[in-house]
């Protein structure tokens, strides 16, 4: 009987040894003990300039101790995100906002890898791979005068910046005290129009008055309907 149980003994050290070295990882680190790291995209259609938006639940049986984010673009990697939980905490959830830049191309992607420490140095990695849904231009206006009279003209200058020449077209809307915009130009540009400058003057409606103020924005789109825009503002004098 007794050697029965010598042998059941032995059995289950060895059941036992098989289930440990069992909970490694492909390289033979034990695994038992990494922290656990689920990273979720809340977002499925993103383009150039976009905020792509992910929920991020970390937990672990040891105290966790920092998170970063690396960035590999246009075949280049660089930690965007280095953050230590201070204190070290043994679960976290939170949401990160990632800005896709703005030179972005439809059909690239990006790759995000979210690794996640634990006080004992253990690391677990979650990868994000996504393709870029469109491009976007990039708008800045550049004014004369940021105040004026009734009847004056104020000469913008707008500076139009795209990975991709396919822009469009530019529309000027205008917006008295606070209204809503009104169109006062609209204009196309030709075929396969990449970076560019445009010019405009807009002479301040007769109707204004002194203390009042206008607003213009200048919006930009391409010719996969995708748009950007720039706002300025002149305040009457």
């Amino acid at each position: 009987m007794m050697k029965i149980n010598f042998k059941m003994s032995w059995l289950a050290i060895c059941l036992a040894s098989t289930i440990i070295v069992s909970c490694k990882d492909e390289d033979g680190n034990p695994t038992i003990e990494k922290p656990v790291l689920v990273v979720t995209p809340i977002d499925n259609n993103v383009g150039a300039g976009d905020i792509f938006k992910f929920s991020v639940d970390a937990s672990g049986l040891n105290k966790l101790t920092k998170l970063t984010v690396e960035q590999t673009y246009n075949n280049n990697k660089r930690i965007i995100l280095d953050s230590a939980f201070n204190p070290a905490k043994t679960g976290v959830t939170f949401a990160y906002n990632y800005r896709v830049p703005d030179s972005a191309i439809k059909g690239q992607t990006i790759t995000l890898v979210f690794s996640l420490t634990d006080e004992k140095g253990n690391v677990t990695t979650d990868t994000e791979t996504f393709t870029i849904a469109n491009s976007k231009p990039v708008v800045k206006v550049d004014m004369d005068k940021v105040s004026a009279s009734a009847g004056d003209t104020v000469n913008t200058t707008v500076t139009i910046t795209t990975p991709v020449a396919n822009l469009k077209n530019i529309e000027v809307l205008e917006s008295k005290n606070g209204t809503l915009g009104t169109p006062v130009k609209t204009e196309n540009f030709p075929d396969n129009t990449g970076n560019t400058t445009y010019t405009y003057s807009y002479v301040v409606p007769a109707d204004l008055q002194v203390g009042q103020y206008v607003v213009l924005v200048f919006r930009v789109a391409n010719n996969d309907n995708v748009s950007a825009s720039a706002t300025k503002r002149i305040d009457i004098k």
